[in-house]
């Protein structure tokens, strides 16, 4: 069965030859960071929605094969996320310790090729599973795996970018919730009109101020879309209208962020702002300045001071891969049982490894 196929070619095929037409790949997802537009973050989704894990040994098998194209990896659920660089390698596959990597990943325009390559089941997915998920445009069969046999295809993905939209203070004494608010009804208000998929929601409770309600919470939502500059600018301006329209509170700010590795100062201001009140508004609007971040008023107020909110939208947005402290109460360390969240992608020991290569 060698040869090129669209994932509908593809279950055609597999019908005619009396196989299965299914696959547990249910989607994926490459993004291009827009920063440094050599970076990318993979996403695999493989098995049923709601799983508490599923197929974890891809997590560390990929960084072990493939150490020049996958930097590190992350596992959850049925999702495996893996921040990888444009390029080619040579393979350190073994057969029931490694065995399946990525070969080479190559961007044409708005398209990129990843090659995989692996034994028995990983041959398998590596030439013909991955080829019936969501997301794929067509998958080459260049050799079909199985048992002893090296698998290998050529799948070929859009490539896709990434936008947050970081949020604080939309709510105030009387009603409202930010993290209802922004989490789901924006959200929902996306993915009824546009092209996106969400990639994560960071909600966190920053550390406590009398001016704010309860929970002191602040939220901020990753999506995925097609790259083009109008996709992205109409997921703007519905943010925008519906914030505008449901925000209760005076002071309420969105950030939005173009990419998905924070600025390393901007992490620093969030893991701050989570442990200790932030006195100076100037201070925010100048990191914001310093980094060329979009930010809005959304609130109601036009006193003095209503940008306040950019505070907590700022923190969010600096905490938005940082689950381990969004885990841990405001002002109190790390619990024991969020130490095993890893920072995501915003490793800066690994960017800044990568970035020397480059």
């Amino acid at each position: 069965m060698l040869g090129t196929y669209t994932p509908a070619q593809l279950r055609a095929f597999l019908a005619d030859q009396g196989k299965r037409t299914t696959s547990n790949y249910q989607l994926i997802e490459l993004v291009q960071d827009t920063n440094i537009p050599n970076l990318f973050f993979l996403r695999e989704v493989y098995g049923p929605h709601g799983l508490i894990s599923s197929e974890t040994w891809r997590h560390y098998h990929f960084p072990r094969a493939s150490p020049d194209i996958v930097l590190s990896s992350y596992h959850e659920g049925n999702n495996t996320m893996l921040l990888v660089a444009e390029g080619r390698t040579e393979l350190k596959l073994v057969k029931a310790q490694r065995p399946i990597g990525i070969e080479s990943l190559v961007v044409h325009r708005d398209e990129a090729e990843i090659i995989y390559a692996g034994y028995a089941g990983g041959g398998v997915s590596a030439s013909i599973g991955r080829g019936l998920a969501e997301g794929v445009n067509r998958i080459q069969v260049i050799q079909e795996g199985g048992g002893e046999k090296l698998g290998k295809g050529a799948l070929w993905v859009p490539v896709r970018k990434h936008l947050i939209f970081a949020v604080d203070d939309t709510d105030n004494h009387e009603t409202g919730a930010t993290y209802d608010l922004v989490g789901r009804e924006v959200r929902e208000a996306l993915e009824d009109s546009l092209d996106i998929r969400a990639t994560y929601i960071a909600e966190c409770n920053l550390h406590g101020v009398v001016e704010k309600t309860s929970n002191c919470f602040a939220t901020a939502v990753g999506v995925t879309y097609d790259g083009r500059e109008q996709t992205k600018e109409a997921i703007k301006r519905k943010v925008l209208e519906v914030l505008r329209e449901k925000a209760m509170s005076d002071y309420g700010c969105v950030v939005f962020f173009d990419g998905f590795i924070i600025p390393q100062r901007v992490e620093e201001y969030g893991v701050k702002a989570k442990n200790e009140r932030i006195e100076s508004l100037d201070y925010v609007i100048d990191l914001a300045g310093q980094h060329q971040l979009a930010w809005h008023h959304v609130g109601k107020g036009t006193q003095k001071g209503k940008e306040r909110g950019l505070k907590g939208a700022l923190a969010a947005l600096g905490l938005f891969w940082k689950l381990k402290y969004c885990a841990a109460p405001p002002g109190e360390p790390v619990p024991d049982d969020a130490k095993f969240y890893p920072d995501y992608y915003t490793s800066n020991q690994v960017i800044q490894g990568y970035a020397k290569k480059i």
